[in-house]
């Protein structure tokens, strides 16, 4: 890109750490607001969202440990997480239901029902996981 007779070097959205730059910050929630309605054709509408932890922290010493991309949860309580992976590892199925079954035990509090949030997950993809080729 040229601006003002100098080059000008962009950094890929594409990467992790930009992508959660770019949505997964406070003083950028309405950017995330108006890209999640865009996503979603407003089904559900969010008006607001809070910023999570993206660290999911282990129950046992052994488990796997997991970071979230971007994670939010919408002014009617759906937990939104957002995951951006440029190659498929053949393992992405999998990697959703593990994320969401994490999100689901670590939302249940003392007291409540065993009733699931809402969960939406969105995965952005640098290769077809449908395909069956894997990078």
């Amino acid at each position: 890109m040229f601006c003002g007779g100098a080059t000008m070097n962009l950094l890929d959205p594409k990467s992790d750490y930009i992508f959660k730059n770019i949505f997964g910050v406070d003083d950028k929630k309405p950017l995330l607001i108006s890209f999640l309605n865009s996503l979603l054709k407003g089904n559900p509408h969010i008006e607001a969202i809070t910023l999570e932890n993206t660290d999911v922290a282990k129950l046992l010493a052994v488990d796997k440990t997991t970071r979230l991309d971007v994670k939010a949860t919408t002014d009617n309580g759906t937990i939104i997480d957002i995951e951006i992976q440029l190659k498929n590892t053949g393992e992405i199925p999998d990697r959703v239901l593990c994320y969401q079954s994490r999100t689901v035990v670590r939302s249940m509090r003392e007291g409540q029902s065993y009733k699931s949030p809402q969960i939406i997950s969105i995965w952005i993809m640098g290769d077809n996981v449908l395909s069956g080729d894997r990078a």
